[in-house]
């Protein structure tokens, strides 16, 4: 049997599907719309996760080691309110900011510790004594001398950059989530953490997971409401950190996403009325494709699989395919069906003429989608995976919706065009006759572009800074440039040390070398990137050994003797 022959009866086999699709309208149209519906329902669960950890497979090594981080020390991304006031040490501007942190304290879920000037850790030593309490402990019952407050608070090298600015103008209120949350199905063992000889799993089946988008959300929204609550003319707050910034990707990116497709729907839609000058002509793709994209996102919904900074690309690049698949169809059936065959013989025969060639097209762009699974970040084999099953069910609906719609929409049929300025016919065989009548003209053209244009593919570099993707003008943006420039920075970089020993953070040797470390870290420059503050362990044990030294600064150190580190 020869490859002609195949593609006979093919091409007859599409024809007959044809007909009967045409011939059976309703049941086809039910069934389609029965999937359809069946997959946009699941749409409402879907959700939206652009951090980083969220472009890894769940088995990639830093993935593992970030959770295992988390297990460990907690969430490490903090949400930063910088308050500033003519005067940041007087009575009303702290009541004000004593005000804010308990709503903080009391409204904020998931909450793991608020930290700012009424609450900051100060650690002093009195009569051989050492105190570790709250800076503002007492207050307002009882007074407080605020010259002395001010002397020592800019005194202490742990709150600059950190809990006030270096000019002392601008104070932060830190907050801290927590890093995990307690499913609504666990049934946790209490005794569980009393369990030395089990390790607690990252991600296990406890009742326990990340947090997530979702809780993201809920705590930067209470947040902000609290901030707009308490800002006046004396209190002007200004809300900023890493999950602020990812809030507000995430929901410009669904705004952007939706008016992405709204607009290309609109584009879509006045290029095939160009182009058909048919009302059925725009509605039929439109119909098709719309609901090839919605049962898309249904079937991202049903497996869990959230939108990420990579996936939003496949609302659009499914338009294009979409409309593409219909187009094929319509083209011939309307030429046929104004040469006067009717409209089952002319959709069978558009099937028939274009059947094979939408599937091969389908297919073959299914498999270098899939390609894609190959890659080392999950959210790139996500765009292969999703985008394959878009351009399979926009094949599907094609071929099924488009003879069944015809059936049920009334056409009327229309003399031959002439052609007119809109016409894509002239245009473009003018372009065909040039270019076969200088073919070696543009293949040298072509050539020297690849020549002068090839170089510089080699000098792009990555790039993922979200908050430059904001306009200057962004309210978020211009609260996180604020507060870098006030606080030194909202983003967090952390590092374990590992000493491999037990109790090997008591080797002075070790602690000297953290110490140098930090220094050089503290000193890095580079033109785009700051390190406004190092902590490290060296920092509680210097304020410890300097309160056990009679408060003097001189003492503000890393102890030398193995037995005072271990004691302190």
């Amino acid at each position: 049997m020869t490859i002609i022959n195949v593609r006979d009866k093919i091409e007859k086999r599409f024809q007959t599907a044809g007909l009967w699709l045409y011939g059976n309208p309703w049941k086809t149209l039910l069934t389609a719309l029965a999937l359809a519906a069946f997959l946009t329902f699941q749409i409402p669960s879907i959700t939206i996760d652009t951090s980083s950890e969220a472009l890894l497979h769940e088995n990639d090594p830093s993935l593992l080691r970030y959770n295992a981080f988390r297990d460990q020390f907690g969430r490490a991304e903090l949400i930063i309110i910088a308050a500033d006031a003519p005067d940041i040490f007087n009575e009303a501007f702290l009541t004000r900011l004593k005000a804010l942190h308990e709503d903080l304290e009391d409204e904020v879920p998931y909450l793991r510790e608020v930290t700012s000037l009424i609450n900051a850790r100060q650690t002093r030593g009195e009569n051989d004594e050492l105190i570790v309490r709250d800076l503002l402990a007492g207050w307002p019952e009882k007074t407080i001398d605020l010259d002395a407050l001010r002397t020592r608070v800019m005194q202490n090298p742990f709150y600059q950059n950190y809990i006030v600015s270096e000019d002392g103008k601008v104070t932060a209120v830190i907050i801290e989530t927590e890093a995990s949350v307690q499913t609504a199905e666990s049934d946790e063992d209490p005794l569980a953490g009393f369990d030395d000889e089990r390790p607690a799993q990252p991600g296990n089946s406890s009742g326990k997971r990340y947090f997530s988008e979702k809780e993201n959300r809920e705590v930067v929204e209470i947040i902000s409401r609290l901030a707009e609550k308490h800002t006046c003319r004396d209190f002007r707050l200004s809300v900023a950190g890493g999950p602020v910034i990812v809030y507000a990707f995430n929901r410009a990116t669904l705004e952007d996403v939706e008016r992405c497709i709204v607009l290309t729907l609109f584009a879509v839609a006045l290029f095939l009325g160009m182009l058909f000058r048919r009302l059925s002509g725009i509605l039929l793709p439109l119909t098709v494709i719309i609901t090839t994209l919605l049962s898309t996102m249904g079937v991202m919904a049903l497996l869990n699989t959230p939108i990420k900074i990579t996936t939003t690309i496949i609302p659009a690049f499914l338009l294009s395919v979409g409309v593409c698949d219909s187009v094929h169809i319509l083209a011939i059936f309307y030429r046929e069906f104004t040469r006067g065959k009717a409209k089952d013989a002319a959709i069978a025969y558009a099937l028939g003429h274009s059947g094979l060639a939408i599937v091969m097209t389908s297919l073959t762009t299914m498999a270098g989608l899939l390609s894609f699974l190959a890659a080392d970040l999950t959210a790139i084999a996500e765009i292969g995976i999703h985008a394959a099953i878009g351009v399979m069910l926009a094949l599907v609906y094609t071929v099924m919706l488009l003879p069944a719609l015809i059936a049920l929409f009334p056409l009327k049929s229309m003399p031959p065009r002439k052609e007119s300025w809109v016409s894509m016919e002239g245009p473009l065989k003018k372009i065909a006759g040039f270019s076969t009548a200088h073919t070696w003209k543009i293949l040298a053209a072509g050539l020297i572009l690849l020549i002068i244009f090839l170089p510089a593919v080699f000098k792009l570099k990555f790039s993922h800074n979200i908050v430059q993707y904001f306009p200057h003008d962004h309210p978020y943006r211009q609260s996180l440039e604020y507060v870098d420039k006030n606080l030194n920075g909202t983003i967090t970089l952390e590092v374990v040390l590992d000493t491999n020993k037990e109790n090997g953070l008591y080797n002075p040797g070790v602690l000297n070398r953290l110490e140098d470390f930090t220094g050089q870290i503290q000193d890095f420059h580079h033109p785009e990137i700051r390190v406004g503050k190092v902590f490290s362990m060296n920092d509680i044990l210097k304020e410890t050994h300097q309160a056990l030294n009679e408060n003097d600064r001189r003492a503000y150190r890393v102890p030398q003797e193995r037995d005072v580190i271990a004691q302190e």
